[in-house]
């Protein structure tokens, strides 16, 4: 029985493009056979967010000789949106095919690999941080305890809120990794901060101290 290789991709984040930093599942399922739970591979995940699925040819796709696979890949993380790819495996005669390999110090051996189609690789998959809210205060320097009433935030690249009476304000972040907020009120300084948001969890929360002129 020879193990192959035969679906290879990676997993990171659609923000960073790195790994992310939760742990990460990935599922292979078959569309043509819904209630089949999972396709029956070896799976192996690392820690730089590589995934692989391997099987014994005869049996992992041993109809494809004859039969197309319609497969999905799905990928989900704690704090992110699942994502998945869809994608086939032609079918293609004579796969798997029986190959002649050599042995060192034996004869050469016979084994059955797929030798076409796969293994398939590059087959990546993106996740998106969940959104999160920003909660916050516009305060005065002076005086923490004290809020500015109407205080305008402006973020670049996402919305413009302004503050209620007591300086209180609350958005939906956009997809960055730092925002850069802008606070202004009549009778104070602009403060311009950069919130370098934490998207493990689901409300960060600022206070913004405004500088009387």
């Amino acid at each position: 029985m020879a193990m192959q290789s035969l679906l290879e991709g990676r997993v990171i984040d659609s923000l960073t493009g790195q790994v992310p930093r939760v742990p990460v599942a990935v599922h292979l399922r078959d569309r043509s056979d819904p209630d089949l739970p999972e396709v029956e591979l070896r799976r192996v995940i690392t820690a730089d967010g590589r995934f692989s699925f391997s099987g014994d040819p005869d049996h992992a796709f041993g109809r494809l000789a004859t039969t197309s696979y319609l497969l999905r890949l799905e990928a989900s993380a704690p704090f992110y949106t699942d994502a998945a790819v869809d994608f086939d495996l032609a079918a293609t005669g004579g796969q798997p095919a029986t190959v002649t390999i050599p042995v060192p110090d034996q004869d050469d051996a016979e084994v059955r690999l797929f030798t076409a189609t796969l293994p398939r690789a590059g087959l990546d998959l993106a996740l998106a941080p969940q959104p999160v809210t920003v909660r916050g205060r516009v305060v005065r320097s002076a005086d923490p305890t004290a809020g500015v009433d109407g205080a305008t935030v402006d973020v670049t690249g996402g919305p413009t809120e302004t503050a209620d009476g007591d300086g209180r304000f609350e958005f939906v972040a956009p997809l960055q990794e730092v925002l850069e907020i802008t606070v202004s009120a009549t009778g104070f300084d602009d403060n311009v901060l950069d919130h370098e948001v934490a998207y493990g969890q689901a409300i960060n929360e600022i206070v913004v101290p405004l500088r009387p002129q």
